[in-house]
Order: structure tokens, then C-alpha cells, then sequence
């Protein structure tokens, strides 16, 4: 006879925890983690930024237009995918200035 297997709870389940679904315990871990370690450390006040991992530096940032915008100079018509991206690559040139700021800030902050 079969012996049936139990399911791993949900914390334990990696699956689960790199899914989609799992995306809110991920980053309840973000919080509650490292102000365990700040417990353990007694460290008192902290500062958090909040933003996007991709939003990259304003010099990556360029990089990446320049090379986007070479691009579709070298194309007679430009293809909807190839445009779609230079609009992508526009704004996160546009939004890297707020990567800078908030790298500033942290250096004055600290």
C-alpha cells in the first residue's frame, strides 16, 4: 500500500515561495529579517528606501539609450519591438535621475 505524502507547509514549500504568489511573503521577509539582525545589534532608527531594482544608474542608463537610439538609426523602418524598447529605455533614462537622488541622499544621510 501507497503511503500518502503530506504536503510541505507553505513555508517550506520553495516553490510556492519563488512563485508569483509567494511574492508577498518574499517581501514581508525583507522587512522582518534584516530588523531582526538591527534587534540583535541594537540598532534603533533606520531609514528606508523604497523603489524599483530596475531602475538603473543614470550612466547605465545613457549607455543603453545611446545604444537603442544607434540602433534604430541603422533600420529604415523600425519594427514595433525595436521602438517598443526604445520607449523603454527612454523612461528608465528619465526615472535614473531618481537613482541618483536617492544615492545622494543615502551618502548624505550617512
Amino acid at each position: 500500500m501507497k503511503k500518502n505524502k503530506i504536503p510541505l507547509r507553505a513555508y517550506e514549500n520553495l516553490e510556492f515561495l519563488h512563485s508569483p504568489e509567494g511574492r508577498v511573503i518574499r517581501m514581508l521577509s525583507e522587512f522582518y529579517e534584516p530588523q531582526k539582525r538591527f534587534k540583535k545589534l541594537s540598532v534603533r532608527d533606520t531609514i528606508v528606501f523604497f523603489g524599483s531594482a530596475r531602475t538603473p544608474a543614470p550612466e547605465t542608463a545613457k549607455k543603453n539609450f545611446l545604444a537603442i537610439q544607434k540602433k534604430i538609426a541603422s533600420h529604415k523602418k523600425p519594427s514595433k519591438k525595436l521602438l517598443q524598447q526604445f520607449d523603454d529605455l527612454k523612461m528608465k533614462l528619465d526615472m535614473s535621475k531618481y537613482y541618483a537622488d536617492a544615492v545622494q541622499l543615502a551618502y548624505l544621510l550617512t
